[in-house]
Protein backbone atom coordinates (compact mmCIF):
# COMPACT_ATOMS: atom_id res chain seq x y z
CA UNK A 1 0.00 0.00 0.00
CA UNK A 2 1.39 3.41 -0.97
CA UNK A 3 2.08 6.08 1.65
CA UNK A 4 -0.60 8.29 0.11
CA UNK A 5 -3.20 5.56 0.37
CA UNK A 6 -2.19 4.84 3.97
CA UNK A 7 -2.55 8.53 4.80
CA UNK A 8 -6.00 8.64 3.15
CA UNK A 9 -7.11 5.54 5.05
CA UNK A 10 -5.86 6.99 8.33
CA UNK A 11 -7.65 10.27 7.68
CA UNK A 12 -10.88 8.44 6.78
CA UNK A 13 -10.71 6.31 9.95
CA UNK A 14 -10.12 9.34 12.18
CA UNK A 15 -13.02 11.20 10.57
CA UNK A 16 -15.27 8.16 11.08
CA UNK A 17 -14.29 8.08 14.76
CA UNK A 18 -15.07 11.79 15.12
CA UNK A 19 -18.42 11.38 13.37
CA UNK A 20 -19.52 8.45 15.53
CA UNK A 21 -18.17 9.92 18.76
CA UNK A 22 -19.94 13.27 18.40
CA UNK A 23 -23.14 11.54 17.24
CA UNK A 24 -23.12 9.42 20.42
CA UNK A 25 -22.36 12.46 22.59
CA UNK A 26 -25.37 14.25 21.13
CA UNK A 27 -27.63 11.22 21.59
CA UNK A 28 -26.43 9.83 24.92
CA UNK A 29 -24.12 12.38 26.54
CA UNK A 30 -20.34 12.32 26.94
CA UNK A 31 -20.14 9.83 29.81
CA UNK A 32 -22.30 7.19 28.09
CA UNK A 33 -20.44 7.42 24.79
CA UNK A 34 -18.00 4.63 25.63
CA UNK A 35 -15.02 3.72 23.47
CA UNK A 36 -16.56 0.27 22.91
CA UNK A 37 -19.71 1.88 21.50
CA UNK A 38 -17.64 4.21 19.33
CA UNK A 39 -15.62 1.32 17.89
CA UNK A 40 -18.72 -0.81 17.31
CA UNK A 41 -20.66 1.94 15.48
CA UNK A 42 -17.59 3.00 13.50
CA UNK A 43 -17.12 -0.66 12.49
CA UNK A 44 -13.51 -0.71 13.66
CA UNK A 45 -11.72 -2.69 16.36
CA UNK A 46 -11.19 -1.19 19.80
CA UNK A 47 -7.48 -1.62 19.13
CA UNK A 48 -7.72 0.59 16.05
CA UNK A 49 -9.50 3.30 18.03
CA UNK A 50 -6.80 3.29 20.72
CA UNK A 51 -4.09 3.18 18.06
CA UNK A 52 -5.28 6.56 16.80
CA UNK A 53 -6.39 7.91 20.20
CA UNK A 54 -4.34 6.18 22.94
CA UNK A 55 -6.02 8.17 25.73
CA UNK A 56 -9.54 7.39 24.51
CA UNK A 57 -12.43 9.86 24.56
CA UNK A 58 -10.54 12.75 26.15
CA UNK A 59 -7.90 12.55 23.45
CA UNK A 60 -10.60 12.57 20.75
CA UNK A 61 -11.91 15.81 22.28
CA UNK A 62 -8.44 17.30 22.63
CA UNK A 63 -7.31 16.45 19.10
CA UNK A 64 -10.55 17.70 17.57
CA UNK A 65 -10.22 20.96 19.48
CA UNK A 66 -6.61 21.43 18.37
CA UNK A 67 -7.56 20.82 14.73
CA UNK A 68 -10.45 23.28 14.96
CA UNK A 69 -8.16 25.98 16.38
CA UNK A 70 -5.56 25.39 13.69
CA UNK A 71 -8.18 25.89 10.98
CA UNK A 72 -9.50 29.02 12.70
CA UNK A 73 -6.24 30.93 13.17
CA UNK A 74 -4.49 31.80 9.92
CA UNK A 75 -0.99 32.64 11.10
CA UNK A 76 0.08 34.10 7.76
CA UNK A 77 -2.83 36.56 7.76
CA UNK A 78 -2.06 37.72 11.30
CA UNK A 79 1.58 38.28 10.31
CA UNK A 80 0.30 41.01 7.96
CA UNK A 81 -1.61 42.78 10.73
CA UNK A 82 -0.97 46.48 11.34
CA UNK A 83 -3.02 49.33 12.77
CA UNK A 84 -4.44 50.21 9.33
CA UNK A 85 -5.74 46.76 8.30
CA UNK A 86 -7.10 45.37 11.60
CA UNK A 87 -10.67 45.38 10.31
CA UNK A 88 -9.79 43.50 7.10
CA UNK A 89 -7.78 40.81 8.87
CA UNK A 90 -10.45 40.28 11.50
CA UNK A 91 -13.26 40.11 8.93
CA UNK A 92 -11.50 37.20 7.22
CA UNK A 93 -10.84 35.57 10.60
CA UNK A 94 -14.45 35.85 11.81
CA UNK A 95 -15.83 34.70 8.44
CA UNK A 96 -13.61 31.61 8.58
CA UNK A 97 -14.79 30.65 12.08
CA UNK A 98 -18.44 31.26 11.13
CA UNK A 99 -18.06 29.00 8.09
CA UNK A 100 -16.43 26.27 10.23
CA UNK A 101 -19.25 26.43 12.77
CA UNK A 102 -21.93 26.15 10.08
CA UNK A 103 -20.22 23.29 8.25
CA UNK A 104 -19.59 21.37 11.50
CA UNK A 105 -22.59 22.44 13.60
CA UNK A 106 -23.24 19.01 15.12
CA UNK A 107 -19.57 18.66 16.04
CA UNK A 108 -19.54 22.00 17.85
CA UNK A 109 -22.74 21.22 19.76
CA UNK A 110 -21.40 17.85 20.90
CA UNK A 111 -17.98 19.31 21.66
CA UNK A 112 -19.50 21.97 23.91
CA UNK A 113 -21.78 19.39 25.54
CA UNK A 114 -18.80 17.15 26.33
CA UNK A 115 -16.78 19.98 27.85
CA UNK A 116 -19.68 21.24 29.98
CA UNK A 117 -20.37 17.74 31.30
CA UNK A 118 -16.85 17.07 32.58
CA UNK A 119 -14.93 19.54 34.78
CA UNK A 120 -11.55 18.04 33.94
CA UNK A 121 -12.28 18.40 30.22
CA UNK A 122 -13.30 22.02 30.72
CA UNK A 123 -10.09 22.72 32.62
CA UNK A 124 -8.01 20.97 29.98
CA UNK A 125 -9.81 22.96 27.29
CA UNK A 126 -9.02 26.26 29.03
CA UNK A 127 -5.39 25.27 29.46
CA UNK A 128 -5.10 24.40 25.77
CA UNK A 129 -6.58 27.76 24.76
CA UNK A 130 -3.86 29.46 26.82
CA UNK A 131 -1.14 27.14 25.48
CA UNK A 132 -2.12 27.57 21.83
CA UNK A 133 -2.53 31.34 22.19
CA UNK A 134 0.92 31.54 23.80
CA UNK A 135 2.52 29.56 20.98
CA UNK A 136 0.72 31.69 18.42
CA UNK A 137 1.95 34.93 20.03
CA UNK A 138 5.53 33.60 20.35
CA UNK A 139 5.66 32.88 16.62
CA UNK A 140 4.07 36.19 15.69
CA UNK A 141 6.54 38.14 17.84
CA UNK A 142 9.41 36.48 16.02
CA UNK A 143 8.13 37.39 12.55
CA UNK A 144 5.98 40.54 12.80
CA UNK A 145 7.09 44.04 13.76
CA UNK A 146 3.53 44.87 14.82
CA UNK A 147 3.50 42.10 17.40
CA UNK A 148 7.18 42.34 18.35
CA UNK A 149 6.64 45.76 19.90
CA UNK A 150 3.68 44.62 22.05
CA UNK A 151 3.79 43.21 25.56
CA UNK A 152 3.56 39.41 25.40
CA UNK A 153 1.15 38.95 28.32
CA UNK A 154 -1.29 41.48 26.87
CA UNK A 155 -1.13 39.81 23.47
CA UNK A 156 -1.79 36.36 24.92
CA UNK A 157 -4.73 37.75 26.88
CA UNK A 158 -6.00 39.38 23.68
CA UNK A 159 -5.94 36.15 21.69
CA UNK A 160 -7.59 34.16 24.48
CA UNK A 161 -10.35 36.77 24.64
CA UNK A 162 -10.68 36.86 20.86
CA UNK A 163 -11.01 33.09 20.55
CA UNK A 164 -13.54 32.81 23.37
CA UNK A 165 -15.75 35.77 22.43
CA UNK A 166 -15.96 34.85 18.74
CA UNK A 167 -16.88 31.25 19.45
CA UNK A 168 -19.41 32.23 22.13
CA UNK A 169 -21.21 34.74 19.90
CA UNK A 170 -21.22 32.52 16.82
CA UNK A 171 -22.29 29.43 18.77
CA UNK A 172 -25.21 31.29 20.34
CA UNK A 173 -26.18 32.80 16.98
CA UNK A 174 -26.21 29.44 15.19
CA UNK A 175 -27.53 27.12 17.89
CA UNK A 176 -29.91 29.13 20.08
CA UNK A 177 -31.25 32.19 18.27
CA UNK A 178 -30.34 34.62 15.52
CA UNK A 179 -28.52 37.48 17.20
CA UNK A 180 -28.24 39.26 13.85
CA UNK A 181 -30.47 39.47 10.79
CA UNK A 182 -27.79 37.95 8.57
CA UNK A 183 -24.24 36.63 8.63
CA UNK A 184 -22.83 39.85 7.18
CA UNK A 185 -24.13 41.84 10.15
CA UNK A 186 -22.61 39.31 12.55
CA UNK A 187 -19.22 39.49 10.81
CA UNK A 188 -19.32 43.31 10.82
CA UNK A 189 -20.21 43.52 14.50
CA UNK A 190 -17.69 40.95 15.74
CA UNK A 191 -14.88 42.30 13.52
CA UNK A 192 -15.41 45.82 14.85
CA UNK A 193 -15.62 44.53 18.41
CA UNK A 194 -12.33 42.66 18.04
CA UNK A 195 -10.64 45.64 16.37
CA UNK A 196 -11.63 47.84 19.29
CA UNK A 197 -10.61 45.18 21.80
CA UNK A 198 -7.10 44.61 20.46
CA UNK A 199 -6.47 48.36 20.25
CA UNK A 200 -7.69 48.78 23.82
CA UNK A 201 -5.72 45.85 25.22
CA UNK A 202 -2.53 47.00 23.51
CA UNK A 203 -2.56 50.45 25.14
CA UNK A 204 0.53 50.92 27.22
Amino acid sequence: MSNKKKARNKEATIKKIYDVFFKLVLEEGFHKASTNKIAKEAKISIGTLYHHFPEGKKEIIRRYFENSVETSFDLEEFKKLNMSNISTVFRAFVSNILRNHKENKAYYIAFRSAILSDESLAQAHNERVVEISTGFVNELQETSEFFKSREKKRLIRSFIFIYNIINAIIYHHIVFMDLFQNDEDLVDYVSNLLGFTIKYLQKK
